[in-house]
């Protein structure tokens, strides 16, 4: 006669205890998991915002209407102005389709700092007769400062009237909490 065994009261406990253990483990797994998820989801977003911005930013640098006689009349920084936070203000060509063809068009572009957020304002015309009208377009989050430097015969901060050489490039230096800092350099129409 055999005699047949069951689990006993123990070794349920200790199967229960194991498979909680399991439970809980996997539980905390799966949360780290999403958390991951979501902090990558967010750095994504927040890293094709910022690709979006300097899309933005390089196109216009790169269409800045810029020429000898026209370079202390079109660009305006901030020592030239009394705007607010303003960084640079200039007019740009912007390529508008009509009928099949593309048609140029001046535009007047410029970027500020309100509060630490990079904003573009623009208006589709070069020299606005009013303050009223200027599109908004946010670009950048947690700006601390943006620096324009201006290369003529050398870089320099400042944008200088009474100088006769053309400008070759534009640079505009970024410093920002999220990305640390970056630069954006556009050359122009005029060559040394």
């Amino acid at each position: 006669m055999t005699r047949q065994r069951g689990m006993t009261l123990i070794e349920l406990v200790i199967a229960i205890a194991i498979t909680a253990l399991v439970g809980v483990i996997a539980s905390q797994m799966l949360s780290g998991m999403i958390t991951n998820n979501q902090q990558l989801e967010t750095h994504t977003a927040e890293l094709a915002k910022l690709q979006r911005a300097l899309t933005i930013i390089q196109s216009d640098l790169d269409q800045i209407a810029l020429s000898d006689r026209r370079l202390s009349a079109d660009i305006t920084t901030a020592e030239r102005t009394n705007i607010p936070g303003l960084i640079l203000e200039f007019t740009r060509f912007r390529a508008t389709p009509a009928a099949g063809a593309t048609t140029d068009l001046l535009e007047r572009v410029r970027y500020v700092i309100e509060t630490d957020t990079l904003v573009r304002y623009s208006l589709p015309v070069a020299q606005p007769a009013q303050e009223d009208g200027w599109y908004r377009h946010q670009l950048l989050d947690s700006v601390n400062r943006v620096t324009p430097y201006f290369l003529a015969q050398r870089w320099s901060e400042q944008l200088t009237a009474t100088d006769n050489t053309p400008l070759a490039a534009l640079r505009l230096a970024f410093d920002t909490e999220r990305w640390q800092t970056f630069e954006v350099v556009s050359m122009t129409g005029a060559r040394p």
